[in-house]
């Protein structure tokens, strides 16, 4: 999903249609592989895991890609959420 994502932003700038057909593209994978995820994880981490994820990759590609800033607040938010991703990792659910 973060690919559609990023795909969607940058398509929104360039306007090419493909960029918004990838972007389809790439939630329909998501979704797959988050209904995958369900057979083995509990139905809550396994969304929030990768709803975490997604905003921290977001988050990094936005800053490094896009050359957005990132102020002491998103600094900590980034933080917290690798230690979210871990915790929820070690719960074993």
């Amino acid at each position: 999903m973060t690919c559609g994502d990023i795909m969607l932003k940058t398509w929104s700038m360039k306007d090419k249609w493909w960029l918004f057909v990838g972007a389809i593209g790439f939630y329909i994978l998501g979704v797959i592989l988050l209904g995958i995820c369900f057979k083995y994880r509990n139905f809550a981490i396994a969304n929030m895991i990768m709803v975490i994820v997604n905003a921290l990759t977001l988050l990094l590609v936005s800053v490094f890609y896009y050359k957005d800033k990132i102020n002491l607040v998103g600094f900590l938010g980034i933080v917290l959420g690798l230690i979210s991703v871990a915790l929820l990792e070690m719960s074993g659910e």
